[in-house]
């Protein structure tokens, strides 16, 4: 085994697997303790003044990966976070990062509606009186 097969990087395992010709056919990650997730270390909001668009939210996970383009959009039955998309040739929209489980989505969303209601607050506004707010 070399250097190209495995690398270790803190707790994760990054193992690829390479074809004979040595190109890269797959990377994966593996957490080695099970059952944790990826902490959101930073959560920056912009709010907006639009109709349903609220505000534009940037995501740092573990102090290392950025995501950007997040929304808070007011949906028919309230608050919701949109995760960054991209249209489709088909004029759909098809997110291009977001959670893989609901526990995950619902870790996230509650810190993101926290540092947005911090963010509003300092403006004057609350989130209880935005969440149930029908457009």
């Amino acid at each position: 085994m070399n250097h190209f097969d495995s690398l270790s990087l803190k707790s994760t395992k990054f193992t690829q697997v390479k074809d004979p010709d040595f190109r890269l056919v797959s990377r994966t990650a593996t957490n080695d303790i099970k059952g944790s997730h990826m902490k959101l270390t930073e959560v920056k909001v912009f709010p907006v003044n639009e109709d349903r668009l609220k505000a534009y939210v940037t995501i740092t996970l573990d102090d290392c990966f950025v995501v950007r383009d997040l929304k808070i959009i007011m949906g028919n039955t309230g608050l919701f976070v949109a995760m960054p998309s991209k249209k489709r040739k088909d004029g759909q929209f098809r997110d291009i990062a977001h959670p893989l489980d609901q526990k995950t989505r619902e870790i996230m969303e509650q810190q993101i509606f926290d540092a947005y209601e911090e963010e509003i607050k300092s403006m004057g506004e609350s989130l209880e009186s935005l969440k149930t707010q029908q457009s």
